[in-house]
């Protein structure tokens, strides 16, 4: 069977940390490797953020006359982005996403067990898509040797 060097690339690399291992331990192990998936749906983090009173309090921050523009720009963009069925995930590992969760936590309108919930709505997935054989990685290793 041919190898698909491109899905290899991905996980050759993999190889060096497991050298020791025969080529059946070998593709086990890189089988069982897992990521953390980034990017949750956006209807999951609406439904949260309903849930939770988290739209409740922003919504009664947008009538607050001490809440700063900038504060209520950043609640615009949030409902603009709960409601644009354009946006079907969010990647909660952007810098300025959880920016904006320690801003929204540090003025009250989100609890710190709230960011904790929505960054638990991050998944392990399996790192790689396609199942490694002991053959892939034995063209592998042979390909690099």
């Amino acid at each position: 069977m041919a190898a698909n060097w491109e899905v290899e690339a991905n996980w050759a690399v993999e190889l060096a940390a497991i050298a020791e291992l025969s080529d059946q331990d070998a593709a086990d192990a890189i089988n069982a490797m897992t990521a953390v998936n980034t990017k949750v749906p956006r209807l999951a983090i609406k439904e949260l953020m309903y849930a939770a009173g988290v739209v409740g309090t922003i919504e009664l921050a947008l009538l607050d006359p001490t809440t700063t523009v900038e504060h209520k720009k950043i609640i615009y963009a949030l409902k603009a982005y709960m409601n644009d069925p354009e946006f079907t995930t969010m990647d909660l590992s952007l810098p300025f996403v959880q920016a904006n969760l320690a801003l929204m936590q540090s003025v009250g309108w989100i609890t710190e067990e709230q960011v904790a919930t929505v960054n638990a709505l991050q998944a392990t997935v399996k790192k790689y898509s396609e199942t490694i054989t002991a053959g892939m990685v034995a063209e592998a290793r042979k390909a690099t040797a």
